[in-house]
């Protein structure tokens, strides 16, 4: 899944009626470009709303963004999406424990993009040798 991203940092304008609009594009997690409009009697008040949206998309960017999110969160977050109700009850809650017992204490607050195959190896060689 793509992430939304910026495509410029906001236009500004005079409208025809005196009033000032502003407008930001971007592109959203389909790949579908759009735009966002904002109309203010003044240009000041139009530049402030452009601010904020581009701020709120920002840390809206950044929430959705799982490679800097710890490996329990996501993990977890998967779990409840995509294994709830997809599987039977006792397997949710195989894997679910299975989880909590053997890799959040090992690997779970590691930040996923700093996860590598030598951690995965290094976890399998310590619990096929306990």
């Amino acid at each position: 899944m793509a992430l939304k991203k910026l495509l410029n940092k906001g236009t500004v304008y005079k409208r025809n009626d005196n009033r000032w609009g502003g407008a930001v594009r971007y592109r959203d997690e389909q790949g579908v470009t759009r735009r966002k409009s904002f109309c203010a009697p003044t240009k000041k008040a139009v530049l402030q709303k452009i601010n904020d949206y581009i701020e709120r998309f920002k840390n809206e960017v950044a929430e959705a963004d799982e490679t800097n999110k710890p490996l329990r969160n996501s993990m977890q977050k998967w779990l409840r999406i995509f294994q709830y109700g997809t599987v039977e009850k006792a397997t949710y809650d195989r894997k679910e424990d299975s989880a909590k017992l053997y890799i959040y204490p090992r690997i779970g607050d590691l930040i996923i993009s700093d996860v590598t195959a030598a951690d995965l190896k290094e976890i399998l060689t310590q619990m096929m040798n306990e």
